[in-house]
């Protein structure tokens, strides 16, 4: 199989990644400006694909701690690909976006 150039830049940040996450599985090739790491890359396509999570529904999935998890989000949001927000159904527990 040839790899084919990848698809024109999209113009926010997730559907950025959601869509090298797609070139890369189709064998098309991706400079990207910035790498995620597996587990950053985890989280923004879990996120992508499922909705808003808990931070520790989070770590478990891509198999961190929660602490570690929190880290990783703070410089996602930083970094503007997640967001978090207040779970409505729990003031106190934190949704990621």
């Amino acid at each position: 199989m040839t790899p084919t150039t990848p698809s024109a830049p999209p113009t926010d940040p997730v559907t950025a990644v959601a869509r090298a996450l797609t070139d890369i599985s189709r064998g098309r090739t991706y400079p990207a400006p910035r790498l995620l790491s597996p587990t950053a890359a985890t989280v923004v396509s879990t996120l992508q694909l499922t909705g808003p999570r808990r931070i520790t529904d989070l770590a478990e999935i891509a198999g961190v701690t929660q602490p570690s998890m929190t880290s990783l989000v703070t410089t996602l949001e930083k970094s503007g690909l997640v967001r978090r927000d207040h779970d409505p159904s729990d003031r106190r527990a934190v949704l990621v976006s």
